[in-house]
């Protein structure tokens, strides 16, 4: 989770405008903050277009953290299972 990794998803969405991102929301980067590190070099100053309202808003708040980088490898696998489970009951 961090500036890059929004901007790889609003570039995805031109492709594919449904896409729907899974474990980018500013909760669970609040959840697991303790294993944030610095972005070295933020994608850029600005959201880029194709993000949601909310994801420019995690986007923006990122920007302004020493450290706005959480590698999802770092969650625990039960929260990625579960966050997986929710997805794919929604899906259906």
């Amino acid at each position: 989770m961090d500036t890059w990794g929004l901007t790889i998803l609003a570039k995805a969405r031109t492709l594919q405008g449904r896409l729907t991102a899974l474990m980018m929301t500013r909760e669970l980067f609040e959840l697991y903050r303790a294993a944030a590190v610095a972005e070295s070099f933020p994608a850029g100053a600005q959201p880029p277009e194709g993000l949601t309202w909310v994801e420019q808003e995690l986007y923006r708040h990122l920007l302004g953290l020493e450290k706005g980088r959480v590698e999802q490898e770092f969650i625990p696998r039960e929260r990625v299972v579960a966050e997986l489970e929710r997805w794919r009951v929604k899906a259906q």
